[in-house]
């Protein structure tokens, strides 16, 4: 999982959450979670070897984060 979404999580989360850190681990998985801008750049973190999701992966990952986030 690329910064990005530490980026926006740490936005979204404004003070409620000031040490927020959102990880992504793979044991024995090496896979990448990018960012749709990254797959029109181009890169290894957005080629097929490196990665099963495409750029629609973005909005899920920032819909889950954001539910996360604002749950009551």
């Amino acid at each position: 999982m690329i910064v990005d979404y530490q980026i926006y999580a740490r936005r979204q989360a404004q003070d409620h959450f000031r040490g927020l850190a959102i990880s992504a681990y793979g044991d024995c998985f090496l896979n990448y979670l990018a960012i749709a801008e990254s797959f029109a750049q181009g890169g290894y973190e957005v080629d097929p070897v490196w990665t099963e999701v495409d750029e629609r992966s973005e909005s899920l990952i920032k819909n889950a984060i954001d539910q996360i986030l604002h749950r009551e």
